[in-house]
């Protein structure tokens, strides 16, 4: 159980709403949920765990599936429901990245999966057991049937949600804000602070979310505001300051923003798990890009170097605490 899945599911549940996690594997030693918030300790056992999810379909009947996976498991994902012939009912898409809910609606049809983007800041503390380090929100696409009881539930339940009419806008906006020191943090094995702070690092990220950004406008997206997240302002100021008034005005509120917890590449890459999700970050930027006739060389040597660390091609260590390194490659193909 993750963070985002343990957040959202166990607030869902201390509201009064009949929540069922799916778990590949049996877990057994789990009898509540607790979530540390700004306002004291909220705790619940009004819940159930599953593993075999044909089975439960069979037996109840289920409103909404919360799907709060990591990106690069969604393909895997989409193949067991086929292959078991599994049907959910509408999916509604927690994941970061802007492709899962093409994804599922290219196997399951139209009105499949319903988009959502989280700007709360939560980290796990451990099974069952997460702690809410920044509260801002949920982002819900409204323009669905189960859009409006959606909202109301999660904001019952204290998520701060709020609709938004266009579905792309809002996903791409929050990627937006998924690219602010990630990538060069797993790359550099640096802290939100030091990337922020180094003059070469802060440029990278300058030039990474100008080349979003370009792709954004060239595809006729709006950059949106997030709940909790003035991403207009936020762009606005990375991408036109001064770069030292920038690592001043911005970086150090940023780096504060973004809590005690490090950015998700990052925990990725450190994790020794093999997986990362650049690809549907970073990776999406260089993809639609080359669609729309934009280059996008930041976001592109991003993707590689952090794919080759992943995957063990070129060892761990090579860019730790080395900007300029990491500059020099992408100087090599501008």
């Amino acid at each position: 159980m993750g963070a985002i899945g343990t957040y959202i599911g166990g607030s869902l549940a201390i509201a009064g709403c009949d929540v069922t996690f799916f778990e590949k594997e049996v877990i057994k030693s789990i009898n509540s949920l607790k979530i540390m918030t700004p306002g004291g300790l909220r705790e619940t056992r009004n819940f159930s765990v599953i593993n075999i999810l044909k089975t439960e379909l069979s037996k109840n009947k289920f409103d909404i599936a919360l799907l709060a996976i990591k990106s690069f498991d969604t393909p895997a994902f989409v193949d067991t429901l086929l292959h078991n012939q599994i049907i959910l009912p509408p999916i509604l898409c927690l994941q970061n990245g802007v492709e899962n809910e093409s994804v599922i609606e290219s196997k399951f049809g139209s009105g499949s999966v319903i988009g959502a983007s989280i700007t709360t800041a939560v980290r796990r503390i451990g099974l069952g057991e997460v702690q809410v380090e920044r509260l801002r929100g949920v982002a819900i696409e409204d323009e669905t049937p189960l859009s409006e009881p959606l909202i109301y539930w999660f904001n019952k339940a204290g998520l701060q949600a709020r609709g938004y009419a266009n579905r792309d806008s809002m996903k791409w906006s929050k990627l937006l804000t998924n690219l602010q020191v990630n990538a060069t943090s797993a790359i550099l094995n640096w802290g939100p602070a030091e990337v922020l702070r180094n003059p070469i690092s802060y440029q990278i990220e300058v030039m990474q979310l100008q080349e979003a950004v370009a792709v954004m406008e060239k595809m006729g997206l709006k950059i949106v505001n997030l709940p909790g997240t003035p991403v207009k302002l936020l762009v606005k100021a990375i991408t036109r300051l001064p770069e030292d008034l920038g690592r001043f005005m911005v970086g150090i509120p940023l780096s504060k923003a973004r809590g005690s917890k490090m950015p998700s590449l990052h925990i990725d890459l450190h994790s020794g798990r093999g997986k990362s999700e650049v690809d549907f970050l970073n990776g999406a930027i260089v993809k639609y890009g080359n669609t729309q006739g934009v280059n996008t060389p930041v976001n592109m040597v991003l993707t590689k170097v952090l794919t080759q660390l992943t995957d063990g091609s070129i060892d761990r260590a090579t860019f730790f605490s080395k900007p300029e390194k990491l500059w020099t490659r992408i100087e090599e193909i501008q």
